[in-house]
């Protein structure tokens, strides 16, 4: 197959070709165009995982009325300084996930991520319960499910691959 002549054909026929086998193998994806196959390092993971914490919590402590307007159906006072509370709170997530990224795999560092993961499910069930009630509007559930589901799966991922470790 020629990849200069189909653009999308040839792209949608290289996606078809992702080996599974691969994927289980080495637990990452056969990239399109090459053989090579890349994994993202759990320090990476951290760092991007500490990065989203950090934006968004800042943007909640700086900024929460722009984040209500942009992702809430109702902005008051007394909301923004809730979102503030919160904002303080991812702040020392993303924190806490940076300082972590180095840890070669402890108890700690097990639970750093257990607790990623709860967080990142209890806000997605949240962001969806505020959808129902039309508090968030759809690009805050939209955004939220992105964001939540994607760190989930990572920290889960992560999670998962760590060696098990023997209680004393």
């Amino acid at each position: 197959m020629n990849p200069s002549g189909g653009g999308f054909t040839f792209f949608v026929s290289r996606l078809a070709k992702v080996k599974t086998e691969t994927f289980l193998k080495c637990g990452c994806i056969n990239l399109l165009f090459t053989n090579c196959c890349l994994a993202m390092k759990r320090k990476v993971f951290f760092i991007i995982s500490a990065i989203l914490a950090l934006f968004f919590g800042l943007h909640m402590l700086i900024a929460p009325g722009k984040m209500l307007d942009n992702m809430a159906s109702v902005n008051s006072s007394d909301m923004q300084h809730v979102l503030q509370w919160a904002g303080s709170m991812l702040v020392s997530i993303g924190i806490i996930n940076f300082l972590s990224r180095n840890d070669p795999g402890s108890a700690a560092l097990r639970a750093v991520m257990i607790g990623n993961i709860i967080l990142h499910v209890i806000g997605f069930a949240v962001d969806a319960y505020d959808y129902s009630i039309d508090f968030i509007k759809m690009s805050g559930l939209v955004s939220g499910a992105v964001v939540h589901g994607l760190l989930t799966i990572g920290f889960i991922y992560y999670l998962v691959k760590l060696p098990k470790v023997n209680p004393a």
